[in-house]
């Protein structure tokens, strides 16, 4: 129940920040900090998601076979990590960069 609720708020935050950032021309650092915010939540979300089954013993996913374990739970698990992750440290490096800390 948790995780569902995680992921509520994190799909609200993903709304309001595109809606923020669209709506205005110049939205300001406001709807960009909180789409990095839910980027940095999902990314979060996913390596605690993975370690949890990992430190669990795979529970979920030991009785499958190598092949549906890799097609159907890492690669779809590593895609939430991967692109969340290089977009976290762009965005991430655009937010803290100097010139953009000096014109807002």
């Amino acid at each position: 129940v948790a995780q569902a609720w995680m992921n509520v708020v994190e799909m609200v935050m993903v709304a309001v920040g595109v809606l923020w950032y669209c709506k205005s021309a110049r939205a300001g650092r406001g709807a960009e900090v909180l789409l990095f915010a839910s980027v940095v939540m999902t990314f979060s979300k996913t390596v605690l998601f993975m370690a949890k089954e990992g430190l669990g013993g795979w529970s979920h996913v030991k009785q499958t076979s190598m092949m549906d374990f890799v097609t159907l739970w890492v690669l779809p698990n590593g895609a939430w990590i991967l692109f969340p992750g290089i977009m976290m440290l762009q965005w991430g490096a655009a937010l803290a960069s100097p010139e953009r800390l000096k014109s807002d």
